[in-house]
């Protein structure tokens, strides 16, 4: 049993007491993290706001229990190291035919 979820990630990232220019530091990080659309800088309180589109595998493991994988980690090579065999041939299967 396999299912990818998709949801959106809201952050907020405080860096008071920073010092220096945090947008100068961390914003071309950020927004090349998660999309200039997604990320709003606030100077009067040194906030950054981030809304991140993510995506889950869902699936059942071994011990019948619901896990979750980050979208991004399905091609990591210490995937097999971390999960079953059958369970990381069914996630990249199910990758390859999902829409």
């Amino acid at each position: 049993r396999i299912a990818l979820a998709e949801f959106f990630v809201y952050n907020r990232i405080i860096l008071k007491g920073f010092d220096g220019d945090p947008q100068a530091a961390f914003g071309d990080m950020i927004s090349g993290r998660y999309g200039k659309e997604n990320v709003q800088y606030v100077a009067e309180d040194s906030t950054y706001y981030i809304q991140g589109p993510s995506k889950m595998y869902v699936f059942m493991n071994e011990a019948n229990e619901w896990s979750f994988l980050n979208e991004t980690y399905l091609q990591s090579p210490a995937l097999s190291k971390l999960l079953n065999y059958n369970i990381v041939r069914d996630l990249k299967s199910y990758e390859s035919t999902k829409p």
